[in-house]
């Protein structure tokens, strides 16, 4: 990563974590509701052997209702759990209890009482976490590489979640993305779903 790219993107993070903290919680509840409403009229989300997914963190675009929706329909979920060298280990829940707060101040599954997940196909769907997205399917993240590292091996179709008002027109020409850097195959807003697949 050139010292442009990493100046280009810490000053885009900066930028929208303010906007999106300043956004009004009942504007976010909205969208996110209707966002969890477009993700679930998928045909990919109900046909998938399992659902990887992320409890929303601070102010991210909401997944509960969407978890819960497959948990009820006996599709399986599972949740990242953060391991050293940028390694994410999936568990399976069966429901919210088996979820508990970890490191960074996210909430992981309780690897002590939750099977790990197995390794995942064609056929499973896995929902990424961004502070943004464009409209080509590529995310700007927090920092860490976890999903980007997760990415690059996922055999299925991962799908972003993202309310308009970070959904950007192009992170390159921001200056905010790089060569290696892998889009989702399906972005969803609270209007659209963007199917972004070459």
């Amino acid at each position: 990563m050139t010292s442009n790219t990493t100046e280009a993107k810490a000053a885009l993070r900066s930028k929208l974590l303010q906007q999106r903290s300043m956004l009004d919680a009942s504007i976010r509840a909205d969208s996110d509701a209707r966002i969890a409403h477009q993700l679930q009229q998928l045909s990919v989300f109900w046909r998938a052997d399992m659902i990887l997914s992320y409890m929303a963190h601070d102010s991210e675009v909401q997944t509960q209702t969407s978890i819960q929706a497959a948990l009820d329909a006996d599709i399986p979920v599972a949740l990242p759990a953060v391991r050293p060298k940028r390694h994410l280990s999936w568990f399976l829940i069966k429901s919210f209890d088996d979820v508990c707060p970890a490191s960074f101040g996210l909430l992981e599954p309780d690897s002590t009482r939750c099977k790990p997940a197995p390794a995942p196909s064609a056929s499973t769907v896995a929902i990424v976490p961004a502070l943004a997205y464009d409209k080509a399917g590529y995310r700007l993240g927090y920092g860490g590489g976890y999903y980007d590292q997760f990415l690059r091996d996922f055999p299925g179709i991962s799908i972003g979640l993202v309310r308009s008002n970070t959904l950007l027109e192009s992170l390159a020409e921001r200056g905010a993305r790089e060569a290696h850097d892998i889009a989702v195959d399906i972005l969803i807003s609270e209007t659209d779903v963007y199917d972004v697949r070459q």
